[in-house]
C-alpha cells in the first residue's frame, strides 16, 4: 500500500503535530454525505467538540470528556469504552443475522464500516469494501483505541482512492481522507492519542532492547 502524505493535507498545525501520525489499524464508521449536509454540519462542528454536540458520545459509547469532568478514574473509564464496544459487536452481529434472515433492523442506516490503518492531526487512510470515489465526503466516527477512549465525528474528503486486494483475496478499496471540517479540540485529541502510541511504542522496542542484551 503506498504510504499517502497526510499530514500536509488539511489545516498546517506545525512540526509538532505533524509528527503526531500512527499506523495502529483500528475500526470505524463513515457515511458518504452530500455538499449541503457539510454545510448544515460545519458550523455546529467547528463550534463545539464531538463529546459536547448533539451527535456525539456524550452518555453513550464514548463520552470521556464528561466523564473526566466528573472525577471519574481513567480506567473506569476505559472499561466503560471496552463494555459498550463489546454491546455494539453483539448489536452488529445481530443485524447480520437479520439481514441472513431478510429483515434488517435498519433500512435507513447509511453508516458503513471501514479499518483505519494511518491517522494523523490532517487526515487519515482507510480501508473499505464499500466502492468510493475521489471527491466524495464522508462523516467519519473514530473511535479510538483504549490508550486514548475519546469519540472524534468529523467530515473528510477523499483525495485518493485505489482498489486493492485484501491478503483473504477479496476487492477493496484503499483511500486517503483529508479532515474538511474538524473541531480543533479534537484534532488535538487525535494528536494526543498518536503521541501516547509513539511513546507506548518507544518504551514497547527499548524494552526489548533491554532483553536482547541479556
Amino acid at each position: 500500500m503506498a504510504n499517502e502524505n497526510l499530514d500536509s493535507i488539511g489545516s498546517d498545525s506545525g512540526q509538532a503535530r505533524g509528527a503526531a501520525r500512527t499506523a495502529e489499524r483500528f475500526p470505524i464508521e463513515y457515511e458518504l454525505i452530500t455538499d449541503k449536509e457539510v454545510e448544515i454540519l460545519r458550523p455546529m462542528y467547528l463550534e463545539a467538540r464531538t463529546a459536547e454536540r448533539v451527535d456525539g458520545p456524550a452518555g453513550a459509547i464514548g463520552g470521556a470528556d464528561a466523564f473526566l469532568a466528573m472525577g471519574v478514574p481513567q480506567a473506569q473509564i476505559m472499561m466503560y469504552q471496552q463494555t459498550m464496544r463489546a454491546f455494539k459487536s453483539l448489536e452488529d452481529k445481530l443485524d447480520d443475522v437479520l439481514k441472513a434472515m431478510g429483515t434488517d433492523s435498519s433500512d435507513d442506516k447509511k453508516a458503513n464500516k471501514a479499518m483505519c490503518v494511518d491517522l494523523s492531526s490532517g487526515g487519515m487512510r482507510m480501508i473499505t469494501a464499500q466502492k468510493v470515489k475521489r471527491g466524495a465526503l464522508a462523516k467519519l466516527t473514530l473511535t479510538l483505541p483504549p490508550l486514548h477512549p475519546v469519540i472524534v465525528v468529523a467530515v473528510g474528503k477523499i483525495v485518493k482512492a485505489s482498489p486493492i486486494r485484501l491478503s483473504s483475496g477479496k476487492r477493496a478499496m484503499e483511500t486517503a481522507i483529508a479532515f474538511e471540517v474538524i473541531n480543533e479540540n479534537d484534532r488535538e485529541e487525535i494528536v494526543a492519542y498518536s503521541f501516547k502510541r509513539q511513546r507506548q511504542e518507544a518504551a514497547r522496542a527499548a524494552s526489548s532492547q533491554d532483553d536482547d542484551d541479556y
